[in-house]
């Protein structure tokens, strides 16, 4: 919240305090800092696999992977990445149990001691080897396999300079309203190799990561296929969710009904409705996402 207040403040002037839109920025520049991803963790890889893996095809034709292998993939991706860590932690574990059966040990390696015990000498070896394994490999790398394809780990990838637009704002370097790559590609691919420092990042992103994907390969079936499909899945995802709240309830999705506007009859559609005892739920859901700048509180 300091950090957000910290960057609202720096937009503020005598010629904008009272402007609603000045306002309207802050609290968007607040939830994107503040609020993280667009579902509950529960919900969230449902989600993604509901909306896009019906598009296998298409992914498949367009990206070399479909839709659930890029979901998959980007499972094995945070999966690689806790593996790596739950290393280091047994790693540290085991040094820490050598210690405390020597505890003298450090101090006099630091004292470049020759009296140590036949023990303690086997213990310094075991400390060694302990150290060569945990500096052997970085659990920030992450290796293509059956489940995280080439083509896929590419795709999420960006190399040095390719995000420089972040900091090359001669007024605001560094700004958090600055274009990034981060959120789209946030594994860094350097002389072959790739490592992920924030993995949440891929996942949590997805839904806007793959949405770009299909608009820029083909905005046609963006426009006439995707979107569609998209809406209905999160009117029924909806739905469903209440309902699951609601035990007992009747649910309808896609209904329509007629309303007089200036003695013209006119069709209207409503998303859902849900009757629960003697209440009635109305449904309205809104598929269409914010931009990323839109969200980070960018002018235009």
């Amino acid at each position: 919240m300091n950090a957000s207040w910290y960057f609202h403040s720096a937009d503020l002037n005598e010629d904008n305090l009272d402007d609603p839109l000045t306002e309207l920025r802050h609290d968007v520049r607040d939830a994107n800092m503040t609020i993280r991803g667009h579902s509950y963790a529960q919900h969230h890889l449902d989600l993604l696999r509901q909306v896009f893996e019906p598009h296998d095809v298409f992914f498949r034709e367009r990206f070399s992977f479909t839709a659930k292998e890029c979901l998959d993939g980007f499972v094995e991706l945070g999966a690689q990445i806790n593996k790596g860590f739950a290393q280091m932690i047994a790693f540290a574990g085991q040094i820490r149990e050598l210690l405390a059966r020597y505890p003298d040990l450090l101090t006099k390696i630091n004292e470049e001691s020759a009296g140590l015990s036949s023990g303690e000498s086997q213990a310094l070896q075991e400390l060694m080897t302990f150290r060569q394994e945990m500096h052997a490999e970085s659990p920030f790398e992450v290796r293509a396999n059956d489940k995280l394809t080439a083509a896929l780990l590419d795709k999420v990838s960006s190399a040095w300079g390719d995000n420089s637009a972040f900091l090359d704002s001669p007024k605001w370097p560094g700004w958090p309203t600055n274009p990034t790559v981060v959120t789209e590609k946030p594994v860094i691919r350097h002389e072959g190799r790739h490592f992920c420092f924030v993995p949440q990042v891929v996942l949590r992103n997805a839904l806007e990561t793959l949405d770009g994907w299909i608009k820029e390969s083909d905005k046609e079936y963006y426009d006439n296929k995707y979107q569609k499909a998209r809406g209905s899945v999160l009117e029924r995802l909806a739905l469903e969710h209440l309902s699951a709240l609601l035990p007992g309830c009747q649910r309808h999705q896609g209904l329509f009904y007629t309303t007089i506007d200036r003695g013209v009859a006119i069709r209207t559609e409503l998303d859902g409705l849900i009757l629960f005892d003697d209440v009635l739920f109305l449904v309205e859901a809104k598929s269409g996402l914010f931009s990323r700048p839109a969200r980070r509180g960018a002018a235009e």
